[in-house]
């Protein structure tokens, strides 16, 4: 919502035969690469009456241009399964691209929750909640070993364990994300309430406290992820890529 994101991307919108080329072109700046992807994987923005659709997913031009930046599986998978979660996952394949230039040129991270090795593929990576399978299964795995978080869960009024708990895990990881650049944070607030009141967590005490608990279990939460993960590529046909 940046203002000079948001011209950039009514200037590409005229042009989607160009956005592959743009998204794989190491001259142009990468956040337009990202706005390029983003184009690509198809761009929802959250409204203050839910949300808007800006383009419509390309899935083959996508899978091609994840396929040419050669990434880790796990960033691979992100990028191409994560499309629900605002079209976040695909700065993780230029995250991962600064990461590699690391050596060349030392990153700044603005903050320090961003930085944890655990992650998955070493980046954060919301695609693996509620809207991959792999992600519904790592977020069984965490709460069925989390009877007191599911406690917890039930005495705040949700309906849908499961559901709530990947709601409230990306709500985390989003927000370690755009905290630094925020344009609507009344947005943000209130969809994320209707997010949670979806499945009957309505007080904004209760959800405030479940996120800081998860907070601190971020660490049992990507165990549960990489348990998935490793479970999938077991069970994945051959011809699935990534």
């Amino acid at each position: 919502m940046s203002p000079s994101v948001a011209a950039v991307r009514a200037d590409m919108l005229d042009f989607p035969a160009h956005w592959e080329s743009m998204a794989l072109n190491e001259g142009l700046p990468i956040w337009q690469r990202v706005v390029a992807v983003q184009l690509i994987a198809g761009l929802t923005f959250r409204t203050r009456s839910g949300y808007r659709t800006v383009t419509r997913a390309d899935t083959p031009g996508l899978w091609r241009v994840v396929e040419a930046l050669d990434l880790q599986p796990m960033v691979a998978f992100a990028s191409l399964k994560g499309t629900a979660t605002e079209s976040l996952n695909v700065a993780l394949p230029f995250a991962q691209i600064l990461h590699r230039q690391a050596s060349i040129r030392p990153l700044r991270m603005c903050s320090p929750e961003a930085q944890v090795p655990s992650r998955i593929g070493g980046l954060i990576a919301p695609a693996f909640c509620m809207h991959t399978r792999v992600g519904l299964r790592a977020l069984r795995l965490f709460l069925s070993q989390k009877a007191d978080l599911r406690k917890q869960l039930l005495r705040a009024g949700a309906t849908n364990l499961v559901r709530a708990l990947g709601f409230l895990v990306f709500q985390i990881e989003s927000g370690l994300l755009d905290r630094f650049e925020d344009y609507a944070p009344h947005v943000r607030v209130e969809a994320e309430r209707a997010e949670l009141a979806h499945y009957g967590i309505t007080d904004d005490t209760d959800a405030a406290t479940l996120r800081m608990e998860l907070l601190r279990q971020f660490s049992a939460i990507d165990e549960a992820r990489e348990m998935a993960w490793t479970e999938y590529q077991l069970e994945a046909p051959s011809s699935e890529a990534p």
